[in-house]
């Protein structure tokens, strides 16, 4: 049975669920997580022409479609270490964009030297559990571990497991990541830091917790860190936690 309007839109905040996702497919919901950028990014006064980075994209579009209905037109750097995930992101927002992108096949920890001292803003979406995952796996085990399709929940939810077994290992690569996005963010100088750390459908679903919990954790210390420029996040759609969003204003 199919969604109404009404079942999606009650006083004007969309319901996010997995019967939303199920009707809309991945296209449809990565329409919705753009439109909610779309509004963070005129809620917090980024300029249409302006220069800024987004962090590990992957190949999935959401901030381009959030940036295309907000008529961005500047130049974006886009910060991601997978050669596919790069062009496939870059050729999709070429195609949506009219601004200038600008590729950087670097890591996290070694992008400074590829972007400018003073950005007007830093942009990512879910990118944490991602960047602690790849701290924590071989090369191997990372592209095992993301090759393997929605199906294989059990194969992800076993690794996991096995991971989050070695405490100590599993605090070192958090605290790398937070320190990777304090260089970046010291060294780019940024009006703005917007990170979208929201919990993962599919994890939850299927009783994986602690990616979510090990991102959410590094979230929380770099908003420690940057405790006087924080902000809490406010949009008119639906975010159903907005501690999982870190907003950043320096100026």
């Amino acid at each position: 049975m199919g969604l109404s309007k009404k079942d999606l839109y009650y006083k004007g905040k969309a319901k996010i669920d997995n019967r939303m996702i199920n009707l809309f497919g991945d296209f449809g919901w990565n329409q919705f997580t753009g439109a909610i950028w779309e509004d963070v990014f005129s809620r917090y006064g980024m300029q249409k022409k302006s220069l800024i980075v987004e962090v590990a994209p992957g190949k999935i579009n959401k901030i381009g479609w959030g940036l295309s209905r907000y008529r961005f037109n500047g130049k974006i750097y886009i910060v991601e270490p997978d050669i596919k995930s790069l062009k496939s992101i870059t050729n999709q927002y070429k195609r949506i964009l009219k601004a200038e992108i600008k590729g950087v096949e670097l890591t996290l920890d070694k992008c400074t030297i590829a972007l400018p001292k003073k950005v007007n803003a830093i942009i990512a979406n879910h990118p944490l559990d991602d960047m602690i995952s790849g701290k924590l796996f071989t090369k191997k085990g990372f592209d095992k571990f993301f090759g393997a399709t929605y199906k294989n929940a059990s194969f992800k939810r076993e690794t996991w497991k096995k991971l989050d077994k070695d405490k100590k290992r599993v605090e070192k690569a958090k605290q790398e990541v937070i320190d990777e996005w304090c260089k970046l963010i010291d060294s780019t100088n940024p009006d703005l830091v917007v990170i979208a750390q929201y919990e993962s459908w599919f994890f939850k679903l299927n009783h994986i917790p602690q990616p979510d919990k090990h991102a959410f954790d590094v979230l929380q210390a770099i908003k420690k860190k940057y405790k006087k420029y924080s902000l809490n996040m406010k949009n008119k759609y639906y975010i159903e936690d907005s501690r999982r969003w870190l907003i950043l204003k320096f100026r």
